[in-house]
């Protein structure tokens, strides 16, 4: 099925709704869709999970349909890294939360203070991430709260994040059961 959305063109995804993550690990995700069907999601972290930016799961992603980590569903701290990223019910889930963090929370940083809180040296090349992040930004612009920045520069922002986040923003999927009733 295709997908249309303004952030990469169209997309051969499924829009099934995730409904519970049941486990994951080692690069899948395990996943229960609405119709009681189980499969495992293999691929990129942010394609398989629903959330292009590769966000930790955090309680307030509920209010964007966030259903858990991809390792148990279960919210864990902030410093296990196994399974700690957030999945979404749908792609378009995860957007929204994406765009919230970004805008809203975020929004009264500069792109650089943002990205060194979003991605931070201790577990990113965070000076690239920066030059990356600014790519095709108005250099006038890179010192303005990201709240205040023009739409176009707030569009390209979001896009050069997914990018660095979520490259090919592809996965592959195999039904491997049902639940039991």
């Amino acid at each position: 099925m295709k997908n249309k959305n303004n952030l990469g063109g169209n997309r051969n995804i499924s829009e099934k709704t995730i409904v519970e993550v049941v486990g994951g690990s080692g690069g899948k995700t395990v996943v229960v869709y609405g119709d009681g069907t189980v499969w495992e999601r293999s691929g990129s972290r942010g394609a398989r999970n629903n959330n292009p930016g590769n966000l930790n799961y955090a309680t307030w992603q509920k209010d964007f349909n966030g259903i858990g980590n991809d390792k148990t569903g279960e919210e864990r701290n902030q410093f296990d890294i196994d399974g700690r990223t957030a999945v979404f019910k749908t792609r378009e889930d995860g957007v929204r939360a994406y765009k919230h963090l970004v805008f809203e929370r975020y929004g009264n940083r500069t792109i650089d203070s943002m990205i060194e809180s979003y991605a931070p040296p201790s577990e990113n090349n965070t000076a690239m991430y920066k030059r990356e992040a600014k790519t095709g930004i108005l250099g006038q612009y890179w010192g303005t709260k990201i709240k205040d920045l023009p739409a176009k520069e707030k569009e390209t922002l979001l896009k050069n994040m997914f990018r660095i986040e979520d490259g090919n923003g592809k996965y592959t999927e195999v039904q491997i059961g049902t639940v039991k009733k």
